[in-house]
């Protein structure tokens, strides 16, 4: 799987951290966005590398995981250009499912999925809305996915 992250703080740490842990089968792009965090996992990973800026994030993506600050999600989606077969998760708080789908168009298929720090160490229960298969696939190695059929 190809894996890309928007955004490089502690939670897309905690997630790459936990699925090398898990020895997943994924190449993962970062976007330069927290340049000491993303090298840092890039150092430690060699599945791992530093986009130049997160259009490429997505160009070189098929699974994209939304991690921005709920305060800059607008500004960041604005300038990004999705394709219909985009997988987009997002683990900002706050935000929506229906402005995801509305945000990231055409991607098709956007689920919200809720890790903690604790998945870098595969011992979080991550809660995932909708339960799209590829997306409890990646996060139950992390701990457990946890199906959720409702967003509130």
């Amino acid at each position: 799987m190809r894996l890309g992250f928007l955004g490089s703080g502690t939670i897309t740490a905690a997630i790459v951290d936990g699925l090398n842990a898990a020895n997943a089968d994924v190449s993962i792009v970062l976007s330069p966005r927290n340049a000491e965090v993303a090298r840092a996992l890039a150092a430690r990973h060699p599945n791992v590398r530093v986009a130049d800026c997160n259009q490429t994030v997505l160009d070189e993506s098929e699974v994209v995981v939304m991690a921005v600050r709920p305060q800059i999600v607008d500004e960041v989606l604005r300038q990004l250009r999705f394709r219909a077969d985009h997988r987009v998760v997002s683990v900002i708080a706050r935000v929506s499912l229906e402005y995801l789908q509305r945000a990231t168009r055409p991607a098709s298929r956007v689920t919200r999925a809720v890790p903690l720090p604790s998945v870098g160490r595969r011992q979080g229960p991550t809660p995932v809305f909708p339960p799209i298969d590829e997306v409890m696939a990646l996060f139950d190695p992390l701990g457990r996915a946890i199906p959720v059929e409702d967003e509130a």
